[in-house]
């Protein structure tokens, strides 16, 4: 059986902090986190996505964001403007949620 370091099984996890009463200090803490442990992946809400980039500046662990949270709901054109408005913020993963009717 092959055996795992701590690090190489942090730097495949992602980090998600996206509860709606969430504040700034959540976000400072999870990069502390994230940072500290060499999390591969934090993932934030698009609203966080600046200060989730600028707290991991020159860690190894990068920003992810939603598309489309929680639903999936939002029309593509939307879903894409998202998108390139989170990589535009320092993005550099996205967690992108398909509307479950879409796939049926």
């Amino acid at each position: 059986m092959q055996e795992f370091s701590v690090s190489a099984v942090a730097a495949v996890l992602d980090f998600a902090v996206l509860k709606p009463n969430q504040t700034s200090a959540d976000i400072h803490s999870a990069a502390a986190l994230c940072g500290q442990l060499s999390i591969g992946c934090l993932c934030v809400q698009p609203i966080d996505v600046c200060l989730a980039a600028r707290l991991l500046h020159e860690q190894k662990t990068v920003v992810a964001s939603v598309v489309g949270f929680p639903h999936g709901a939002n029309a593509t054109a939307i879903k894409v403007h998202d998108a390139r408005i989170a990589i535009e913020a320092g993005a550099r993963e996205l967690d992108l949620v398909v509307a479950l009717r879409a796939l049926r």
